[in-house]
């Protein structure tokens, strides 16, 4: 990724890891859209599973002045540990960027024994803010060992473009609501001037905080 992409995708990468590690719990929902809505993991979370946040630095080893990456560890029938990316626009590096993280994390935490190593590869999901119509559903990762053998996984890629606000609110969502103005991007590309299309944009968030006040008045 260029310069100025990196400065590009900061903001947005920077916000969606804030409200991760400031409320945590709602990663549950995003991590059940990631894995078990794709058949990728057989167990729902229902959002009260233990939660463990594993931020590692490791941006020496991969980029300069890259803000460390979201891990979180989920404790319910399983032991789980995911690692979860937000990217502005597809760049080309991002598969490669994930790897090497998952690769590194999964040597500082391998278990060692006298003939044997055990590596433990987290699971890993991407999210794209913005998503040309050559991206496919999943990335993939094949690894390919000595004597024929080879390890080939799936990491789940989730579209912004495709979560109305009535999807978002459906399936608990709620750490996506900030990206959703990127579904009106291309129409402030075509008509900027366009006065209708801010009024669209505030009525959604003014829909957002109603839907959010009575959420939290249900709950209370």
């Amino acid at each position: 990724m260029s310069e100025r992409e990196q400065h590009i995708n900061m903001p947005y990468d920077s916000a969606f890891k804030s409200i991760i590690r400031k409320c945590p719990r709602l990663s549950l929902f995003l991590i059940n859209e990631f894995f078990f809505c794709t058949g990728l993991m057989d167990e729902e979370y229902n959002g009260t599973e233990e939660i463990i946040l594993l931020d590692k630095e490791l941006s020496s080893l991969i980029s300069a002045n890259r803000e460390e990456d979201i891990r979180i560890r989920v404790i319910g029938k399983n032991r789980r540990t995911y690692h979860l990316e937000c990217q502005t626009t597809p760049d080309g590096s991002i598969l490669l960027r994930m790897i090497i993280y998952d690769s590194l994390t999964a040597i500082d935490e391998a278990v060692f024994g006298d003939s044997k190593i055990v590596v433990e590869i987290d699971n890993s999901g991407v999210l794209f803010l913005r998503s040309p119509g050559n991206i496919q559903n999943t990335l993939t990762v094949e690894i390919r060992a000595p004597q024929g053998n080879s390890l080939t996984y799936e990491i789940p890629v989730l579209k912004m473009q495709n979560y109305s606000l009535d999807i978002l609110l459906k399936k608990k969502l709620f750490i996506l609501l900030p990206f959703v103005f990127f579904n009106y991007e291309r129409q402030l590309r075509r008509t900027p001037e366009n006065p209708a299309i801010y009024n669209q944009i505030r009525d959604l968030y003014d829909t957002i905080l109603q839907k959010l006040q009575e959420s939290l008045a249900d709950h209370s």
